[in-house]
């Protein structure tokens, strides 16, 4: 897994996908968890913003 980890890491608007499993640090633990889903959050708030820029 860890030689395609980058390739899953990597989102496909507007598909987004947050796991501990695929996390950069602390990876299979509650805590990567979290910051995948920090980051993920992040980049949905970017697609958005691009996608549906406010007046």
């Amino acid at each position: 897994m860890c030689s395609s980890l980058k390739a899953l890491q990597i989102a496909e608007p507007p598909i987004f996908f947050a796991s501990g499993d695929i996390a950069d640090g602390w990876r299979g633990f509650i805590d990567g968890a979290i910051e995948s889903g920090l980051t993920n959050a992040r980049y949905i708030q970017q697609y958005l913003n691009k996608r549906f820029p406010s007046h």
